[in-house]
């Protein structure tokens, strides 16, 4: 969609296809039946949607913002009747982020009060014939154990290990 301008003024007489109504130009002369388009806020296309024309200058235009909108506005370069959206999908899409974890403020003060595991896969064995690995870290110290295993099906038999190692090591139950 664009407007025209001549080297007397600006012309923003909108001249929509006949045979595409999605298209719009303004050059008269390559349409076979022509009308003039008088709404300056919204184009209704071929399936009935009603488009605003701002936000197809501001599509057509990369997904300019609104000191870019303005901008071209007040040069003459999109019709002055056209306000600035913020309203497009693929923009809040674009800036939006993953929110960050919280912070835990809580640390643990006790050794094996809280243990945290975790169990992964390698993508690739070791010369052992290890494919996955369990590992354990204590809230309070933050010493960590790592397990190899070539099944996962052993992770109850090494928790049990695990646990009968750090409790007699730190003469304390978890």
């Amino acid at each position: 969609m664009a407007t025209a301008q001549s080297g007397e003024g600006n012309d923003v007489t909108w001249y929509p296809n006949s045979s595409a109504t999605t298209h719009m130009t303004p050059i008269e002369d390559i349409l076979s039946t022509k009308s003039t388009y008088r709404d300056t806020s919204s184009v209704v296309v071929g399936n009935g949607t009603k488009l605003s024309i701002s936000h197809i200058w501001h599509t057509r235009l990369g997904h300019c913002g609104s000191r870019a909108f303005d901008m071209l506005k007040h040069k003459d370069f999109i019709i002055p009747e056209s306000k600035f959206s913020n309203k497009c999908i693929a923009c809040k899409m674009g800036k939006a982020r993953r929110l960050p974890f919280t912070s835990v403020e809580h640390c643990f003060s006790t050794l094996l009060y809280l243990i945290h595991s975790d169990v992964w896969q390698s993508p690739i064995s070791s010369n052992l014939g290890y494919h996955y690995y369990m590992c354990f870290v204590d809230d309070c110290t933050c010493y960590t154990w790592i397990y190899p295993m070539k099944y996962k099906s052993k992770v109850h038999s090494i928790f049990v290990t695990f646990q009968k190692m750090a409790e007699n090591l730190f003469d304390r139950k978890i």
